[in-house]
């Protein structure tokens, strides 16, 4: 029971039995962590008594630390609240192991961690380049967390990103297409100037007359590009507070005044130049279809819309399609840009515009 005990000859000791007394590997290791001494025993105290034939029984306190002595016959028994010390000195080293296998379980877990988390980083690394290179496999990972999230964004950045690119790949395609018939009709009519033959005043006026057409049939293309590109890319344009109705208005009556019919009104936050072209030429575009144009400005909830309806023809299918393709037109002499600019512009700032088949109209729909 933790109790120094030792039995006498006379006064010569023939037995000693004191467990606290030995010191294993690992205790005269944690002395290089808690010092050469270590804790209290008893033996300390016993060296530093009287002889044991002078010693009296009983309790005596000893620097703090109690001290209990008891001598009987032969045997001499000596316990003291230094065993507690000592119990605590022990727990000292139960801790420091704790520590230390806590320490070295955390770094296995620190490097399992790792390599979980590496490990499909390298291979959405790998996929990406593979996409890059031209490999149509979808970037995927067997995972239903964060990282498994992210390679589905990945992969859907770099569809949106070919779908781009092909767009963009169709606009030039589109675009040299409609700058064909004008470059022609430039390069014919230098052509015919370069012969040196001489020509008459009704011919030059005719050549006169191509070359100023496809000039501005270029000039038009080419700045209804430059307009869409601006729109696609984001509005530079100040936002301010832009009345709807004064703006549609105005619209209204350089457009042809006597045709159309407005109602409600709103005030947004806008480009309004941006608005004009906008709202210009999806008013134009009514007004080519019918004879009669509505024009209604309501608010829905935390939008504006402004629904533009005619009496013209329904439209048919196949060009309800294609409408706000660039370039597709079914007038004569048009770019097929005003209604995709239109709708770039409605999205820069935030809102749509579509064409309700049933009953037909153009719906601008704005923040509010």
């Amino acid at each position: 029971h933790r109790v120094w005990l030792r039995r006498l000859d006379g006064e010569r000791i023939v037995r000693s039995v004191d467990r606290d007394a030995e010191r294993s590997l690992w205790m005269r290791i944690g002395d290089l962590f808690f010092g050469p001494d270590g804790a209290p025993d008893l033996q300390t105290w016993d060296r530093a008594q009287p002889p044991l034939a002078d010693r009296r029984n009983g309790c005596t306190l000893d620097g703090g630390l109690q001290v209990c002595a008891w001598r009987a016959g032969p045997f001499v028994a000596v316990a003291s609240s230094r065993r507690a010390v000592r119990a605590l000195h022990d727990r000292r080293y139960e801790v420091l192991k704790l520590t230390l296998f806590t320490l070295a379980a955390a770094g296995l877990l620190g490097l399992w961690f790792g390599f979980d988390l590496v490990r499909p980083i390298r291979s959405l690394r790998r996929q990406i380049q593979a996409r890059m290179a031209g490999d149509e496999a979808p970037i995927t990972l067997a995972r239903r967390d964060e990282l498994g999230d992210l390679a589905l964004a990945f992969d859907r950045l770099l569809a949106m990103l070919e779908a781009r690119g092909q767009a963009n790949e169709a606009f030039i395609a589109e675009l040299v297409h409609e700058l064909k018939n004008p470059v022609a009709a430039v390069r014919t009519c230098a052509e015919s100037l370069a012969r040196g033959v001489p020509i008459d005043a009704e011919r030059a006026t005719r050549l006169a007359g191509i070359l100023g057409a496809s000039a501005a049939r270029m000039e038009m293309i080419v700045g209804g590009v430059l307009e869409l590109a601006h729109a696609e890319a984001g509005l530079t344009e100040a936002r301010i507070p832009v009345d709807l109705r004064a703006l549609l208005d105005a619209i209204v009556a350089r457009v042809d005044g006597a045709r159309f019919e407005v109602s409600g009104a709103a005030v947004i936050q806008g480009a309004p130049g941006a608005l004009e072209t906008a709202l210009g030429n999806v008013l134009a575009n009514a007004r080519d279809a019918g004879e009669h144009v509505r024009v209604e400005i309501r608010v829905v909830g935390y939008r504006v819309e402004v629904v533009v309806a005619d009496d013209g023809p329904p439209i048919p299918a196949a060009v309800v399609e294609r409408i706000f393709e660039r370039f597709y037109t079914t007038r004569e002499g048009g770019t097929g840009l005003g209604l995709p600019l239109s709708r770039a512009i409605a999205e820069a700032h935030g809102g749509t515009l579509t064409l309700r088949a049933e009953p037909k109209a153009f719906v601008l729909a704005l923040p509010a």
